[in-house]
């Protein structure tokens, strides 16, 4: 996956990395109450086109997407493969 000029541009000196299914899941894990805010929720939480900012001092993992132009997603990763 190729960055948006919008995901280039928040990203500027980070270093991301594309989705890899070893590294973690594909769909970030929120409780119901929380899916229930948007009808979008399933496309909002689908991440394999995310961009993933390791932080070097414990390996804490992020998730960055913009959709639609609109909506700014930033997802942290308590657990690379939560269970569901």
């Amino acid at each position: 996956m190729t960055p948006s000029s919008q995901e280039d541009a928040v990203l500027q000196g980070f270093e991301a990395h594309p989705y890899d299914e070893q590294q973690r899941a594909r769909r970030y894990f929120l409780t119901p109450e929380i899916e229930a805010y948007s009808a979008d929720y399933e496309i909002l939480l689908d991440c394999v086109d995310g961009l993933d900012i390791i932080r070097p001092r414990d390996g804490m993992r992020c998730t960055v997407r913009i959709w639609e132009q609109t909506v700014f997603c930033f997802y942290v990763w308590h657990q690379n493969f939560p269970h569901a």
